[in-house]
């Protein structure tokens, strides 16, 4: 079984991953766009049992999204209250069975995890140009 580790900016929250994600996506949804403070963000979904997450000093923050989601439903956005790092999703409409991690906080997750596809593609720049190999999704396709 595969482990990833990773952390926030500070390193205050580190992090292990057992197993490969379920899906890796580019997401340039206006949520993840003023989440990652740029056009989308790159995240993998994991089984919520995967993650272990270490806090010593009990930094972890959540701040809960109630209104406006794309689903309809909350979801919680977990972060380093230190540095204010965006760690992981806990999207409420799947019962906290998942976790959607930022690839960039998995060590050498932007090079290991390649999107297998972009959502939300109409909201993406004009200078950008799709992940080769993707696959391109107007809104969010239901979850398996």
């Amino acid at each position: 079984m595969s482990t990833y580790t990773g952390a926030c900016l500070c390193r205050g929250i580190t992090f292990t991953l057992s197993g490969d994600p379920q899906a890796v996506f580019v997401c340039y949804c206006t949520d993840c766009s003023l989440n990652a403070g740029g056009p989308f963000q790159i995240t993998a979904r994991f089984p919520s049992p995967s993650l272990q997450l270490h806090d010593p000093e009990n930094l972890k923050t959540v701040y809960t999204v109630t209104s406006g989601t794309v689903s309809g439903h909350p979801k919680e956005k977990h972060f380093c209250g230190r540095c204010g790092c965006t760690l992981f999703t806990v999207p409420l409409k799947h019962d906290r069975e998942i976790v959607v991690m930022r690839t960039a906080v998995i060590e050498g997750g932007l090079e290991r995890f390649r999107p297998q596809a972009e959502l939300f593609c109409k909201r993406r720049p004009g200078y950008l140009r799709p992940c080769e190999g993707t696959e391109e999704w107007e809104e969010m396709p239901v979850a398996k």
